[in-house]
């Protein structure tokens, strides 16, 4: 998938990480050796408060990859599982 996706996000500044639809380790890769500074990742909340849960444990297989990529800044999660309500906060 490497250099396939290569022209794809030569360029691009930030990634917006649909993940487990594709090899995220190669879209991260290919987007490091772009440019790409920043990746953004939106996960559910179940990863703090059900770690135990199937889905968040493939989550934060998924999280942990794109933290160590030097690709990623900040993070903000859903505090009460909202989008809109205000409920985000901001972790460094």
């Amino acid at each position: 998938m490497g250099s396939a996706l290569r022209p794809a996000v030569e360029g691009a500044t930030a990634l917006f990480l649909v993940s487990r639809v594709g090899d995220d380790a190669g879209i991260l890769s290919s987007a490091r050796r772009a440019g790409v500074e920043h990746v953004v990742l939106v996960l559910s909340i179940t990863v703090q408060t059900h770690p135990h849960l199937g889905p968040a444990q493939k989550n934060t297989a998924v999280e942990q990859p794109v933290e160590t990529s030097g690709m990623c800044s900040r993070r903000h999660r859903s505090v009460r599982g909202e989008f809109l309500g205000g409920g985000l906060r901001r972790e460094r």
